[in-house]
């Protein structure tokens, strides 16, 4: 009898206005690694993100339960990454291991708070992920300690500032070049995402790289 082979699955999600089919570039480089992958698509536009949250953790509690999966594995873009904090606000699935954030506004976005208010009856979600100190995202307690979380931001990002992507209990974070959505084209961004998948750290590398540790600014500077 031929023995069943465990899987490694990644899991990634997309963030506001986006469809799962701009993931394929990021899925391609994970599979070319060894890695299976699921595309998580959602109605971002429309509904909470609690709603998706719902889903989201549906799917997830759904891989986990599946004997051959060994290891969970999650990479999330952008709104995705806040959608999958607030499916796992009390519990993490018991095989999920590592996750990579892409860009997430962690801290809100300030392209959120002046959409918001041109679109919010038509968006939900908008609202939500403002910058304001009262806002959905910004009221989202951080994640619970057990998985390993590392952070990309995109140093030319208009949509997410630097700041705006960190978590405190972050395991890594980094910026590189690229602006929001470039970080799922760019095969540099791949290599990072697949290392700290692989191993829990990012490949810190002087000409990618372009900001300093979490800690590193005084406290109360986002």
């Amino acid at each position: 009898m031929k023995e069943e082979k465990s899987r490694r699955l990644v899991v990634l999600i997309h963030g506001l206005a986006a469809h799962r089919a701009l993931m394929l570039p990021l899925s391609w480089q994970l599979q070319k690694c060894g890695f299976e992958v699921r595309r998580f698509g959602y109605r971002s536009l429309f509904g909470s993100i609690e709603d998706h949250a719902v889903r989201f953790r549906k799917l997830l509690d759904e891989l986990d339960a599946e004997s051959d999966v060994s290891e969970l594995l999650l990479v999330s873009h952008s709104m995705g990454g806040i959608v999958a904090r607030q499916a796992m606000l009390e519990s993490y699935p018991k095989k999920l291991r590592r996750w990579v954030m892409l860009t997430p506004p962690n801290q809100g976005s300030p392209v959120a708070t002046f959409m918001a208010s041109r679109l919010l009856p038509f968006c939900r979600t908008l609202g939500q992920l403002t910058d304001r100190e009262n806002s959905f995202v910004r009221n989202l307690p951080e994640p619970p300690p057990g998985v390993e979380i590392g952070i990309i931001a995109a140093s030319h990002d208009r949509v997410i500032p630097d700041g705006n992507a960190r978590l405190k209990n972050a395991t890594a974070e980094l910026t590189l070049a690229s602006g929001h959505n470039g970080v799922l084209v760019r095969p540099s961004v791949a290599r990072h995402v697949i290392q700290f998948l692989k191993q829990g750290h990012f490949v810190r590398a002087d000409s990618e790289v372009s900001r300093l540790p979490l800690h590193s600014k005084p406290e109360g500077e986002l």
